[in-house]
């Protein structure tokens, strides 16, 4: 029976949106109660068989229900896209603006915790109590809901853990695991490489598995992905928490840098021995797979190579452009321009590589959109989207040597 993945089930992998922004990785366990910090908590049970992506509420202590409409701007009639005559240099909201006191804010608090008062109403509440709100732009009456909204609403939206959601999950948490890749930088990483359904490539990561995620995410499993990794064992923790089915995971081949050109190391049954037939199965299918693997990369022809890792890039380029057919991509991706600054140089200087650059990603994200108010941008965001090089293998005829003083092509007969 085929799935449907907009379905969350019993063992899924989910990232939980709360309202203040933050974000919170869980698999789904059965009969595990969940915990959301002041916003609530409420039984594993309760997210089998809803949407992803849809909202939903914590009510009756532990309950969930769905959300129709979370814009609380329009509860309010508050457009900032409209300009006004108000401003807010005379403003000066402190305390002393709030009717409420705080006495009063905490026990609607607790009130919303056991369901006997909606979120909802305290928001409404607080915003009107305050004597300055009606004095405000509507740009700044829109941005003091919000923060309320943040603080008490108990709205959450169950995502599915696709590249996008990890990535932004991941920024939150701990920017350097994935080398602080953005989405905006990882979508050119895919558009550089060309990844697409039927692709054949070549990764190289250190984000555990992030790119390789996203490859997997685009090919749905048609083609190939060989993920090159150092040591026994591949780092592989963030794919493990994408919810792939076995046939997208069937396309994911492991290999070790130190296996490469040497001759794969079988499992042999001694002669004799006194082995369940399960368990020969078992080791003759992990021979075969093994064989499978070496003898594809062997042949070699692959499409593309990605690379975000911390190790020597250039040193990887030449380890694996071997396995590359000729109008392959190089994509390698760096937070920090010096660590792929010299693999840029090294395709930039060959003869087997054209059309190779090198950019840096730039992103600007906004507050609550204004257009007839000039723009808002947020105050806080990420400086730079790190740096991509992208460089085309090519195939040098035989006898046509490079001049790399004068940079001009000269045929040996010269």
């Amino acid at each position: 029976m085929t799935r449907n993945w907009d379905i969350i089930q019993q063992g899924d992998w989910i990232v939980i949106k709360m309202p203040s922004g933050n974000q919170k990785l869980i698999q789904l366990q059965p009969n595990v109660q969940i915990e959301l910090g002041k916003f609530g908590k409420f039984q594993s049970s309760e997210l089998i068989g809803k949407y992803y992506s849809v909202p939903l509420e914590i009510y009756d202590r532990d309950k969930l229900k769905r959300v129709e409409n979370t814009d609380y701007l329009l509860d309010f009639e508050i457009d900032p896209r409209v300009e006004t005559d108000a401003t807010n240099q005379e403003i000066f909201d402190d305390a002393n603006s709030q009717k409420l006191t705080q006495k009063d804010i905490e026990e609607m608090k607790l009130k919303s915790l056991d369901g006997s008062v909606h979120h909802q109403t305290i928001i409404k509440e607080i915003v009107s109590n305050n004597e300055k709100f009606n004095e405000k732009t509507e740009f700044a009456k829109a941005k003091y809901i919000k923060r309320k909204v943040k603080k008490y609403s108990k709205i959450f939206i169950p995502l599915f853990p696709n590249a996008r959601n990890l990535i932004e999950y991941h920024n939150l948490k701990n920017p350097e695991k994935i080398h602080e890749l953005r989405i905006d930088s990882l979508s050119q990483i895919l558009t550089y490489a060309n990844v697409r359904a039927g692709s054949r490539m070549l990764v190289c990561d250190d984000t555990g598995g992030l790119l390789a995620t996203a490859i997997l995410e685009r090919t749905h499993g048609l083609g190939t992905c060989y993920f090159f990794h150092d040591g026994q064992n591949a780092s592989l923790e963030i794919m493990k928490c994408s919810n792939f089915s076995n046939e997208v995971l069937s396309s994911f081949k492991t290999f070790a840098y130190q296996n490469i050109g040497k001759q794969p190391e079988l499992r042999e049954i001694e002669e004799g021995a006194d082995v369940k037939p399960e368990l020969i199965e078992k080791i003759n299918a992990r021979n075969a797979n093994i064989k499978e693997t070496f003898s594809t990369l062997e042949q070699g022809g692959f499409d593309s190579l990605i690379i975000s890792t911390k190790f020597d890039t250039t040193e990887v380029i030449k380890k694996l452009e071997q396995f590359l057919a000729p109008s392959a991509i190089v994509v390698a991706y760096s937070a920090r321009k010096e660590l792929i600054l010299e693999a840029y140089e090294y395709c930039r200087k060959s003869p087997s590589y054209a059309n190779t650059f090198l950019t840096e990603s730039w992103l600007r994200e906004y507050q609550v959109p204004v257009f007839t108010s000039g723009t808002h941008p947020n105050m806080m965001m990420s400086g730079s989207g790190g740096f991509i090089f992208s460089a085309t293998t090519v195939t040098t005829p035989e006898g046509l040597v490079i001049d790399k003083t004068t940079k001009r092509r000269k045929t040996s007969k010269n």
